[in-house]
């Protein structure tokens, strides 16, 4: 959440404040914009919001998210075991 934060204080002082930012995880963000005219602006031009992502895009119901961030706390695991195999026999 402190990156939801950090974008809205970059993106009101722009005057973008008829929009919400919801996670969908995998560092992604759904910018659900209230005004049609303003998500159709960010869309095709270069404002201030396209510069603080990699990439915009038109939301699809089939765009979903295979991988999930998570912190584990595990303890016993030798540094020498730390491998995405090894996690996935532990998760």
């Amino acid at each position: 959440m402190e990156n939801f934060s950090y974008l809205e204080d970059r993106l009101l002082p722009e005057g973008w404040t008829d929009f919400s930012l919801r996670p969908l995880g995998d560092q992604k963000v759904l910018i659900v914009f209230l005004d049609y005219f303003k998500r159709y602006f960010v869309s095709k031009s270069k404002c201030g919001m396209q510069k603080l992502f990699v990439k915009l895009e038109n939301w699809v119901p089939h765009m979903v998210n295979t991988n999930r961030l998570v912190w584990l706390s595990i303890v016993g695991v030798p540094l020498h075991a730390w491998y995405d195999v090894n996690f996935r026999k532990i998760g």
